[in-house]
């Protein structure tokens, strides 16, 4: 099996729903039956933010890539490095997880990220997902902060993505 990292299409939509929301009640998961709901996994496929991972017909793994547009996040004021690009809604499916298959995921969105003149890649972290904090350490990104939003706790996190020629 070789996975890779693919622009969802709007056939994809109902899959990555439910990829969502088989990530609900899991350990350090903030995510419930608001968010993310349908009108996110729209609004990334209108955008062309969505990413997915298959393995034959069946989605593995999603992710957004989203242009540094979300005043509040910029609003937190611990960034270091502009222009950014913001990674958002990374998840795997559960009886997948300890494949790997998360930080070949982001390694694929930090190239992409690195491709497209970002010079850095910001996220937000549940301080309870142990799980996404060991894979973003593993991957680099800094500690530039934390927060509360959405009535969660948050880490900010960012890596410096290198300069293309």
């Amino acid at each position: 099996m070789q996975e890779f990292l693919e622009l969802a299409t709007p056939a994809d939509a109902e899959a990555v729903l439910a990829l969502y929301r088989r990530q609900i009640g899991r350990p350090g998961c903030a995510w419930n039956e608001h968010y993310p709901d349908a009108s996110f996994v729209r609004a990334d496929l209108q955008r062309r933010a969505l990413r997915v991972v298959r393995e034959g017909e069946r989605l593995l793994a999603a992710v957004s890539l989203l242009e540094q547009d979300d005043d509040e996040l910029e609003a937190l004021g611990c960034w270091t490095v502009s222009p950014a690009c913001e990674a958002v809604r990374l998840c795997v499916a559960p009886d997948a997880q300890g494949r790997g298959i998360g930080g070949r995921v982001m390694r694929a969105l930090l190239d992409e990220a690195a491709a497209r003149g970002f010079a850095a890649m910001r996220l937000l972290c549940s301080t309870g997902n142990a799980a996404a904090r060991r894979l973003y350490k593993r991957e680099g990104f800094a500690r530039r902060g934390q927060c509360r939003l959405y009535g969660e706790d948050f880490l900010c996190l960012e890596k410096n993505l290198p300069l293309s020629n």
